[in-house]
């Protein structure tokens, strides 16, 4: 976190001089994304002519943190409560929001605050003279509030979706109509219970060649005629014509 801000503004720089792309979508690592029901959802609300900016905006007028692992020293922000911005598990930017938010930045009119990307870029829209957003389909999930709710066809990104994102992937997020929480319940009992048995029952491992030789059995033992005794045709090798005397 020591550098993130920076690292998405270089992300963002990046974005806007070689992807030429009409939005710029922004997640963490351990967030679960359908993006194609983000393109249908920007289609009908946003605008890529046009400055915008949304996402989860459910941290605005907090307290700004001063120790901590999101620390914010007084001589960066002096504010006592946090701007509107978009938390950072998932935000979105038209590609001329992001140039608008850049120039603040580059500008010195709105800081770079080391450990909290989100609101950095909150606060350069902001700048901007931008209005933030609200995408309630942005979710942070909660096993207590949302179980499952990831199922439906509202919800576009989630962050945190926790145990390794199961209950995400069990969801068919490209399908249509996508499934209800009971039948994607029922497919992830299933993908556990396939897991298990998979897990619980490993192949044999093939066992190794001896490397000592084992001992012949007295049948397979090559039968030796007595001195004197001229080879029987069933004595010689296959493939061998039979000597005879």
């Amino acid at each position: 976190y020591a550098r993130l801000a920076l690292k998405i503004v270089a992300a963002l720089r990046w974005a806007v001089a070689c992807v030429k792309a009409d939005f710029v979508l922004k997640v963490d690592v351990d967030t679960w994304v359908a993006p194609f029901a983000i393109v249908a959802w920007l289609r009908a609300h946003a605008s890529a002519q046009r400055a915008w900016y949304g996402g989860d905006l459910s941290v605005a007028g907090q307290s700004v943190p001063r120790d901590g692992k999101w620390a914010v020293p007084h001589g960066v922000l002096q504010n006592r409560t946090l701007p509107a911005y978009a938390k950072g598990g998932g935000y979105v930017l038209s590609r001329v929001a992001a140039i608008k938010a850049l120039a603040m930045l580059e500008a010195g009119a709105s800081p770079i605050i080391d450990s909290l990307e989100d609101v950095t870029i909150g606060m350069a829209v902001a700048a901007a003279g931008l209005d933030a957003n609200v995408i309630s389909a942005f979710r942070e999930f909660s096993w207590g509030s949302h179980e499952f709710e990831c199922c439906y066809g509202d919800v576009i990104v989630y962050h945190k979706p926790g145990v390794d994102m199961r209950v995400c992937d069990a969801c068919s997020s490209y399908a249509e109509p996508r499934l209800e929480p009971l039948k994607a319940l029922e497919r992830l009992q299933g993908l556990s219970q396939t897991r298990r048995l998979l897990t619980s029952s490993p192949a044999s491992p093939s066992p190794s060649p001896s490397l000592s030789p084992s001992p012949a059995s007295p049948s397979s033992s090559p039968k030796v005629p007595a001195p004197g005794t001229p080879p029987s045709p069933s004595d010689a090798p296959s493939g061998h014509p039979t000597a005879h005397p």
